[in-house]
């Protein structure tokens, strides 16, 4: 993730990281974050619970890739979306968050 210029634009720091993890995954305490298998495992079981996986976005936007503005903004709204958006802004989370260096996006 950190080498990919395109995902690098999505500009995500620290601070959104948290208030991701606070306001749309409903986490109660960011502040003592430690990634961890444990972490990884919940932060899946959240993705999937609370991130709509859907292609509605594609279908009311002109029909281009959506820029990294527009995941970030979908992602930390709550909206979600196809594969791409939601694989391409979680690579980016853990990568924030700590997993990193050797998070990969396979999507």
């Amino acid at each position: 993730v950190r080498s990919d210029p395109d995902l690098r634009r999505m500009n995500l720091s620290y601070e959104d990281a948290a208030k991701f993890l606070r306001d749309v995954l409903h986490w109660p305490d960011t502040k003592d974050f430690l990634p961890s298998l444990a972490t990884l495992d919940a932060l899946i079981v959240s993705m999937l619970e609370r991130i709509p996986f859907h292609n509605l976005t594609l279908l009311t936007r002109e029909r281009r890739p959506p820029t990294m503005d527009e995941i970030k903004q979908d992602m930390m709204s709550g909206i979600g979306g196809p594969c791409s958006v939601v694989n391409s802004f979680f690579a980016t989370l853990l990568d924030v968050l700590g997993f990193g260096p050797n998070v990969y996006l396979l999507s």
